[in-house]
């Protein structure tokens, strides 16, 4: 999803979410798997870091929770972390998770292409 947002923002993309997976689908399948699609950006957070070389995952979507979490681990003082844009609400009022955004069938693509990051970094939707 952060991916398909950053496209649409920098107008690299101006389709839907269900097109954009569609697309990085067809990426994928054309260089035989998302770990050879470098010059495309949609490398496997896996491709960054050897899991044996890292002890801490923060994720964005515990940012806040996280972060206190490494504070503790590296015993530093926690600094206030300070929101720039915050995530828009619904008209209800609540936020929309990014997990509300995939169907069964971009589910299934998504796993498909990044399914040893969502195994390792115990990705649910």
């Amino acid at each position: 999803m952060s991916l398909y947002l950053y496209a649409r923002k920098n107008g690299a993309f101006k389709g839907t979410f269900e097109s954009f997976c569609k697309s990085i689908e067809k990426l994928r399948k054309k260089h035989k798997g998302a770990n050879n699609v470098i010059e495309t950006g949609l490398r496997q957070q896996l491709s960054y870091f050897k899991p044996r070389q890292v002890n801490f995952v923060g994720r964005y979507e515990n940012l806040e929770e996280d972060f206190k979490k490494l504070c503790k681990k590296l015993k530093i003082n926690q600094l206030e972390l300070r929101y720039v844009k915050r995530t828009r609400t619904l008209p209800d009022g609540k936020v929309r998770s990014y997990r509300d955004s995939y169907t069964p069938e971009l589910k299934s693509m998504v796993d498909k292409a990044f399914k040893d990051d969502i195994i390792y970094l115990g990705y649910k939707y």
